[in-house]
């Protein structure tokens, strides 16, 4: 077994670039993004020798969505079968109560709030000797180049349970006068 995908990887950010070619608007889109993740630190260059005996790229590919009030475009995970970091990594359990749950109480509930964290995933960090878990490929002015995620990204099979976890870490920190927030909160997050 190898103990890398970079060929692979690389042959499909050339599939990638080809469909961009094709479509202008979609690759100012992808390339925006890009650029964003690395400005706010999501994402940074992987350091040239990695951490980890095995590297596992994680495939990006563009996933445009019309009908999405605020991300329109978003870099997707790669197709199940491709061989990559979510193919190893433990899922963990779920922490989230059903959504059906969720759908009952508020439809009882005389009082609702609604929120949206904007890129849940990409508000929890990575720990520095973790990054090389998470490294991909994408092209920036025409060149490959090698980065990696200093945030929990979209699509990483144990995504929903980090945040999850995080979640609960925060309701854990608050004082005893917010325990009833707290436990609808949890309820129904």
């Amino acid at each position: 077994m190898s103990s890398t995908n970079e060929q692979p990887s690389s042959r499909r950010l050339i599939r990638v670039e080809k469909k961009l070619s094709q479509d202008p608007k979609l690759r100012e889109e992808y390339e925006k993004i890009a650029r964003e993740q690395l400005e706010e630190e999501i994402e940074e260059v992987a350091p040239e020798t990695p951490t980890r005996d095995c590297t596992f790229y994680m495939a990006h590919k563009p996933v445009v969505r019309e009908s999405a009030s605020t991300t329109k475009v978003r870099m997707a995970k790669p197709h199940p079968l491709a061989n990559s970091i979510n193919n190893c990594m433990y899922t963990g359990p779920s922490l989230q109560p059903l959504l059906w749950d969720i759908s009952i109480r508020a439809r009882m509930s005389t009082h609702l709030v609604l929120v949206d964290i904007q890129k849940a995933f990409l508000q929890i960090g990575v720990r520095e000797e973790d990054r090389d878990a998470f490294p991909f490929l994408l092209n920036i002015n025409g060149q490959e180049q090698h980065l990696r995620f200093t945030r929990v990204p979209f699509g990483g099979e144990s995504s929903q349970f980090l945040l999850g976890a995080t979640l609960n870490y925060h309701y854990n920190q608050q004082c005893k006068e917010s325990q009833e927030t707290v436990q609808a909160l949890r309820k129904n997050k």
